[in-house]
């Protein structure tokens, strides 16, 4: 992001830390998540956090890159960053936890007591599990040499995690298993919308589709890298890329990318058949889809 557009400021909180805002941007935000029309979280660069797209950001507890996001209710949410700290949202404010180490990628929250997150420490995947009061390092099969992007917590027996050189990973209630290696192709994001319909996207334009039993690829849009994949309905979903552009879901078949943005998109979340977002290096905008088309706010 350049440095037009931007008017950034530092706020020195009670503590004495230095917390960077703006009033228009301050910097990339890197996923989006909302649980409802009435609470949208999106969570950036620099500590970046911003309830239903607010113009005025407010502060979050820390200056570090918070990478991913995940809301529960207006009441709970959790976020990740990139140093390992992860943060709570009680309706009110975000409180910091101790750090796991590494870095994290993803989060999901199904309830107050049961949440995922994935990352990467030491050149490993690592993924732990929330149970209400703290959080436990699972068990990862074949961790080495993988970094873990993508998290999705469906119910009390399925979820799914997804990483570099292809990996697929599946929880059954107790345990994780590998469940596909499809290369050396990078899976970002996984979304699950039932036990027999879930997709992941990842690098070189591939879409997979989990039909209950095994993942399979189900579209390549080459000239394409996606980062986020959101489920609506099982005729509604989108993935969106680096390039600013975003595939559909009809319930058939993927749609050619279309040109949304100029810029990165990083996530994407849907609230109803008429309202989802999208978020990235979009200079401090946001691109809202109305049930029709895509429109950039800024």
């Amino acid at each position: 992001l350049g440095a037009s557009n931007r008017s950034k400021f530092v706020l020195v909180m009670s503590d004495g830390v230095p917390n960077r805002r703006s009033t228009t941007t301050c910097g990339d935000l890197r996923s989006v998540s909302g649980a409802s029309s009435p609470l949208l979280q999106a969570v950036g660069d620099d500590g970046l956090a911003t309830k239903n797209f607010s113009s005025i950001y407010y502060p979050a507890p820390t200056s570090r890159d918070l990478t991913s996001v995940s809301v529960y209710s207006s009441n709970y949410a959790l976020a990740v960053d990139a140093s390992g700290y992860i943060y709570a949202w009680n309706g009110v404010s975000w409180s910091q936890s101790n750090s796991l180490g590494g870095r994290l990628n993803g989060v999901s929250v199904y309830s107050p007591t049961l949440a995922f997150a994935v990352g990467v420490t030491s050149n490993a995947a690592r993924l732990y599990k929330w149970n209400g009061s703290t959080w436990a390092l699972e068990n990862v099969p074949s961790p080495s040499n993988v970094e873990l992007y993508g998290v999705d917590v469906f119910n009390l027996s399925l979820a799914f995690a997804v990483g570099s050189n292809g990996r697929f990973y599946k929880w059954n209630g107790s345990t994780w298993s590998q469940v596909n290696d499809t290369g050396s192709n990078v899976i970002y994001s996984v979304d699950v919308y039932s036990s027999s319909l879930a997709f992941a996207v990842g690098s070189s334009g591939k879409i997979y589709k989990w039909n209950g039993v095994y993942w399979a690829e189900n579209a390549t849009k080459s000239g394409n890298t996606f980062r986020s994949v959101a489920i609506n309905s099982s005729s509604l979903a989108f993935a969106v890329a680096t390039n600013g552009r975003v595939s559909q879901w009809n319930g058939a078949s993927w749609s050619s990318p279309v040109q949304i943005a100029q810029d990165v998109l990083y996530g994407v979340s849907i609230l109803s058949s008429n309202l989802a977002y999208a978020v990235g290096s979009l200079n401090g905008g946001i691109v809202t889809w109305n049930g029709t088309s895509w429109t950039l706010n800024q």
